[in-house]
């Protein structure tokens, strides 16, 4: 079997040579872009400036069932929050419940984690994803 070769192919146009691109895969950008591979946060800057921004915060509730914490992201945004999602799930048992889960945006460089409803002194690890420019 023949061997995937990833590398323009030029032909001469009479004038000029012109380059054609037949696949794009993400080990042929050979620049304009960053990332950082974390654990608990990581980020990839594109060579467009759109920022990908995904981590976790692990939040221990109180004898009320209520936690908060605010993360400090990787990378801010220079320029617009656009979205943020989330997903919840207790370490060691999931099956506890949480009446309430806010995640919201604190500027252009911080989440804020609130936990309301859940079961008291249990670890809850909130995962996000951020994403904007």
């Amino acid at each position: 079997m023949g061997s995937t070769i990833k590398r323009p192919f030029r032909t001469f146009n009479g004038a000029d040579w012109d380059t054609h691109y037949f696949d794009t895969s993400e080990d042929m950008i050979k620049s304009g872009w960053v990332q950082s591979l974390g654990e608990a946060r990581c980020y990839r800057k594109l060579p467009g400036g759109q920022i990908y921004i995904f981590g976790y915060g692990d939040l221990t509730t109180n004898a009320s069932g209520t936690a908060t914490q605010t993360i400090t992201l990787p990378i801010a945004f220079p320029n617009k929050f656009v979205s943020l999602t989330d997903g919840i799930y207790e370490i060691g048992d999931s099956t506890w419940t949480v009446g309430q889960l806010i995640l919201m945006k604190v500027g252009l460089s911080q989440v804020k984690i609130v936990i309301n409803g859940a079961a008291p002194n249990k670890i809850f690890r909130v995962s996000f994803e951020a994403k904007g420019y």
